[in-house]
């Protein structure tokens, strides 16, 4: 359903997506247009300072100011129509990429699609966003932008050779300093993309699964899994944000370092008369300009490292098969209908051996065969191969002669329907679904549904047919209506081939029987194939066949079931089934300790010790769950976490043993040899114990010993009401770091300020002086102080990076912390989509500390220092500058309310379209089992459209105002000339403040510039801040009160007293009134009807749900006393859908143990 890909010859694929090359001939005149223009402002200095400064001509002065703003007028407003031009090239871009990769994603095998695993799919679209600046020519303008630097330069040789070599040098000295500090970049993004992918699949899977994570008590455990990978991330991430901070800023110190050089020469040749003040200026405005392109070569050259990661990435997928188009497929004529497997060989991805081969079965129509088999004999599999979902490793499979690929899931799901054991219901109505979100069939959907009589239960139903289903990580509808509601999908279609893999079994005896009904009324008619265990539906078919050992045998064959027992080969069976319940709990305690981590040290082996002389009276696998994921040892940082995690605060001071207070014990001490725990201090002796199995030691205090000692407070958690704001005070943990880049920011700003006073003094002193002495001794005293300012501004970078990789930790574990920890009715409602999007939200607040806004917001008190300089060289100048940030002000004051409305516009947009494609990515088996593969496809083509016109709106928002705000800074270099041309002429000021009065202003207004062209991030990190703000005071589920049922006993007796609950205000309820007891040692069986609340007992049971009426009580107390976590892990419970996680099978049955 996508037009095929049009390459020319040295193009990729992805290249020939972007319509760059149908507007090339607009972006290169607009850029030889502002380039031209540019030249302006150079030109003017030269005229100012060699004819109207020369001759006092201010009639002069007016004309030439006229035509200059006419000219910085025009450059704007070319730039704000090649950047609008830009924008509407990276949404086209958006678009196609994004409709060819999801074409590609449905088309692919679908075993091959679920071992690459959700994360890996996700990240193709969120790479196409990355890459829209490349291919919408933003990379191309910045390179067109280097031939009119040549140009610049040339210029500057013709007025000075010596100057222009010099500005060479330097430049080929930067891009030396950019080459080393990031020869290193693409590995470090090649680990980064590498561990976000492991940290994507991990929250899709468990997200997607959190009623199994919830219902099973694994929060905790999962929550250990994801600090280790988020701790990951943070560190890479640091290194990413360094080097791009590094890539960015360099380019303001070698910009006053050319400046400086500049000035020298160029005093210098002045001096000897060689050059006018006139053609010094021109030069140091020049290079000015000139440099611009290639601090942003820089950054380009920086960004194409992972770019190239990610084309490459695309390009790959991109080489893939799409799905072609309705009329490419063959539409087979139905006369015989025989459909056919021949020879077919089938072996899963990574797999050695085939499940089975050579099979070869025609089956006519209006036969009915079951295929029988044990459990992991392939059924399913040869099923799956027979309706053209799965394609086999060798042979084929032909309806009427003709391959089912050729034939195309549209005209096969007319043919044949295959109705899976498992179903899912999409995000839509429950008419979306039945009729597979195609209008035409909604009367014939509805006519099947009577049938299985769904009719008669949607009809309770207060919205009916248009009740919302799908929109959840968990549906509540019954699994039994849900089987129902696939079946009738399977069948909307009138197929002519009915593939039943085991669909009744989650159905009750009544929809069992109107199945079975369904079945014989079309047998002889339809051609029927059945897999399933029950033997009322095997006695439908006329023929038997049974899968052993990979070969297909005609007949019914017994055989029995064999168990692979579960336990490693390696492991001792007597250590796990006979462990020793006379062992002490502390032993027992430290055992559990000793068995998370490969090496035992002298941590771990004091930390049980530790919590018995706290006083630590919970249950053993909190401590358990607390200690760090997968790691060698226990070391001194994962040992504060595990603190924390206990409930216990960690203080820390260095000094020596003999230094311990006695107030202060029990407390821990470590050196780099040792650590033990400190019992008493008193007199004479130290009392002292290192681990459980040690008896206490006795030091004197004139022991020789130095370390840390760390004693401990309880850690009263602040509950979510006392929250002012979450997201302030968890950014306030950094106010010293911030306050100490702020410092760093400060000196390095006031040291630059000596390049433009340097000028001054130039202009002002030196040339009228002539002495090249005085002249190149304060030369080398600004290039020192020039070195000293690219010192702290790579110190500052570091403590950002540091700074933005602890938030990336903080914020994404405390988020996903909270999500585990809210009640089911609240994290089962929302979906896999809606809650990714949560975690990503942080990502602006931390783009905060790695985007141009942190170094503008640390640069505010220099900015304010350079406002003072401005003031006493120049107070004319305040008048320009002050009305200039009231323009900035009243625009931003305008335009806010427009930035906002487009920011939450296209941010429900872009969510609307992660969260359908999310759905696509874990669905897609469902999505190819019902055929709906073009119709999937076409619904993403009409969200992505919305998406992407959004943000192209917003792009254009954001290119107008860099445009205002261009010539308003340029605008206001021009105000400056006019007022302080007078003032120099009648000898007010001195010629070298009309130079440094202009960069003064610029550097100024440089930080309102990007506040001002920011406005749309700003907007953003402010919505993302109050959706984090409403995530984080929603109450948790776990309360303080909440009592541990281990710490009170349990006998396990369960009432139920006149319980009513229904899961929402919308839909009946699922229990009213229900009173029962249940003793200690009895067994009960709960029967019922589909949607009878059979399950919604066993949810009530565990705490996941609270009943609106009644109690449940154990041994007579009420279960909402308990902590709910607590509670689950006191049942075995067996969830009738079971979810694996991406682990071994012996990881997975630990989870629950652990």
């Amino acid at each position: 359903m996508t037009k095929k890909i049009i390459k020319k010859v040295g193009e990729s694929l992805l290249d020939s997506l972007s319509p760059l090359r149908e507007d090339l001939h607009w972006i290169i005149l607009s850029s030889f247009v502002i380039s031209l223009l540019a030249l302006a402002t150079p030109l003017i200095m030269l005229q100012v300072y060699d004819r109207i400064l020369a001759k006092g001509s201010i009639e002069t002065l007016k004309v030439i100011m006229g035509g200059t703003i006419l000219a910085v007028f025009f450059e704007s407003l070319v730039k704000i129509i090649r950047s609008h031009l830009s924008s509407w090239i990276a949404a086209r871009f958006e678009y196609r990429a994004m409709n060819e990769i999801a074409s590609r994603l449905l088309a692919l095998q679908l075993h091959e699609f679920e071992t690459a695993g959700a994360g890996y799919h996700n990240e193709h679209f969120k790479a196409i966003q990355s890459l829209k600046s490349y291919y919408s020519g933003q990379t191309f303008q910045n390179l067109m932008d280097i031939p009119f630097t040549l140009i610049y330069m040339l210029v500057m040789v013709l007025i000075n050779p010596l100057i222009g070599i010099v500005v060479c040098l330097g430049y080929v000295i930067f891009f030396i300093t950019i080459w080393k500090s990031n020869r290193h970049y693409e590995d470090i993004i090649k680990q980064k993309n590498q561990i976000d992918l492991r940290r994507t699949n991990f929250l899709v899977e468990t997200l997607g699964n959190i009623h199994t994570l919830k219902s099973m008590g694994m929060e905790t455990l999962m929550l250990r899994r994801y600090e280790k990978l988020q701790e990951t991330s943070a560190k890479s991430m640091q290194q990413v944000s360094f080097a791009m901070d590094i890539a960015l800023n360099i380019g303001t110190v070698f910009s006053p370092m050319i400046s400086m050089l500049v000035v020298t020469l160029g005093a210098y040749f002045v001096i000897k008369g060689e050059m006018t003040t006139g053609d010094l200026a021109a030069c140091l405005l020049l290079s000015g300009r000139s440099i611009s392109p290639i601090q942003k070569l820089g950054s380009i050259w920086t960004r194409q490292k992972q770019e190239n990661i990610m084309q490459d990435d695309l390009n790959n997928v991109l080489k893939n098969s799409p799905l072609p188009n309705e009329n490419e497929y063959i539409k087979p004529e139905f006369d015989t209908g025989v459909i056919a497997l021949r020879n077919i060989t089938y072996t899963f991805p990574k797999a050695k051996l085939p499940i089975f081969k050579d099979i070869s079965l025609e089956i006519k129509q209006g036969e009915a065969i079951c295929i029988h088999g044990v459990t992991g004999s392939g059924r399913t599999t040869l099923l799956q191969i027979l309706a053209g979902l799965v394609k086999p490793s060798h042979g084929e499979v032909v309806f009427n002669n003709l391959p089912l690929y050729k034939i195309g899931s549209t005209n096969l799901k007319k043919i044949l329907s295959y109705l899976p054991q498992r179903t899912n219901l999409f995000e839509g109505t429950l008419i979306e679904n039945i009729s597979l979100f195609d209008e035409k069939k909604i009367t014939q959907a509805l006519e099947q549904s009577k049938i299985l009589k769904i009719s008669d239960f949607v009809a309770k139903l207060p919205k009916g047919w248009d009740s919302p289903v799908g929109d959840g990580a968990v549906e509540s509808m019954p699994p039994g209506y849900r089987q129902r509601i696939s079946l009738v999908k399977g069948l909307t279609y009138d197929p002519h081939i009915i593939l039943f893999d085991d669909a009744t079994s989650s159905i009750d005896l009544e929809g069992e029987k109107l199945i079975i009904d369904y079945l014989y009324s079309v047998k002889n008619v339809k051609t029927l194939v059945i897999v399933t265990q029950r033997p009322s539906i095997q006695n439908i078919a006329d023929t038997h066949y049974t899968l052993i050992n990979g070969e297909l045998l005609p007949g019914i064959i017994e055989q029995p079931n064999v168990r692979t027992p579960l336990i490693p080969a390696k492991t001792n069976v007597s250590d796990i089934t006979h462990q020793s319940i006379f062992v002490d709990d502390w032993k027992r305690i430290d055992l559990s300790v000793k068995s998370v981590f490969k090496q035992s040290n002298e941590l771990s082996s004091c930390l049980p010790e530790l919590l018995k002389a706290l006083g630590w009276r919970i249950s053993p696998r909190d401590l358990v769950e607390a200690l760090p994921y997968f790691q060698e040892s226990l070391e001194l940082p994962a040992f504060e976490n595990t603190i924390v995690q206990l409930g216990f605060m960690p203080h820390k001071i260095d000094c020596g043993i003999h230094d311990i207070d006695q107030r202060l014990t029990p407390c821990l001490f470590t050196s780099d040899t040792e650590s033990f725990v400190v019992y008493e201090v008193i007199n004479n002796y130290i009392k002292i114990k290192r681990s459980i199995n040690t008896d206490f030691e006795f030091l004197t205090n004139d022991s020789d010993i130095s370390g840390t000692v760390f004693f401990f407070t309880k850690n009263k958690t602040q509950q979510n009401k006392n929250f002012v704001s979450w997201v302030k005070t968890s950014t306030l943990r950094f106010r010293s770091l911030v306050a100490y880049s702020g410092i760093s920011s400060i000196l390095s700003g006031i040291i630059l300020i000596l390049s433009s006073l340097f000028m001054m003094g130039v202009y002002n002193n030196i040339i009228p002086s002539g002495s090249t002495t005085i002249l190149f001794h304060l030369a080398i005293g600004v290039g020192m102080a020039i070195i000293l300012s690219t010192i702290l501004i790579i110190h500052r970078g570091k403590m950002l990076s540091y700074i933005a990789a602890r938030i990336e930790f903080l914020f994404g574990t405390a988020i996903v912390k909270h999500i585990f920890s809210l009640p089911p009715i609240l994290s089962e409602r929302s979906s896999v989509g809606a809650q990714l999007a949560r975690i990503s939200g942080f990502e602006a607040i931390r783009d905060l500390f790695t985007g141009p806004l942190a170094s503008t917001i640390l640069e505010l008190p220099a900015t304010i220092v350079v406002t003072v300089a401005l003031g006493l060289i120049n107070h004319y100048a305040l008048l320009v500058l002050t009305i200039t940030v009231l323009l900035y002000f009243f625009l931003y004051w305008v335009l806010e309310p427009i930035s906002t409305k487009l920011v939450i516009e296209n941010g429900l947009a872009s969510t609307k379209r992660n969260q359908f494609t999310i759905e696509m990515i874990t669905k897609m088996r469902a999505i190819r089992e019902s055929g709906g593969d073009l119709i999937w496809l076409k619904r993403f083509k009409e969200i992505s459209s919305e998406a992407t016109m959004s943000a192209y709106k917003t792009e254009k928002l954001s290119a107008t105002l860099v445009g205002v705000s261009y010539f308003i800074m340029m605008a206001s270099g021009l105000g400056i000339i006019t007022i302080t041309v007078p003032m120099t002429l009648n000898k007010t000021l001195g010629p070298g403040v009309l130079v440094a009065s202009m960069f003064f202003m610029w550097r100024i207004l440089s930080p309102l510039q990007i506040f001002f062209t920011n406005m749309p991030r700003i907007d953003r990190i402010k919505t993302a801040s109050r959706q984090l703000e409403a995530l984080m005071n929603i109450q948790s589920e776990r309360f303080e009160t909440s009592t541990s049922p281990i710490q009170r006993g349990l006998n396990a007796q369960i009432h139920f007293s006149r319980v009513s609950f229904r899961y929402s205000l919308t839909v009946d309820p699922a229990l009213i009134g229900a009173d029962f007891t249940i003793n200690p040692g009895e067994v009960i069986a709960i029967t019922g009807a589909n949607g009878g609340g059979k399950s919604t007992i066993l949810k009530l049971l565990l705490g996941m749900y609270q009943p609106q009426a009644g109690s449940i009580l154990i041994d007579g107390v009420d279960i909402r006393q308990l902590d709910p976590l607590e509670l689950r892990r006191l049942f075995g419970y067996a969830p009738q859908e079971t979810q694996f996680f991406r682990a071994t099978i012996i990881q997975n049955t630990k989870f629950k143990t652990s």
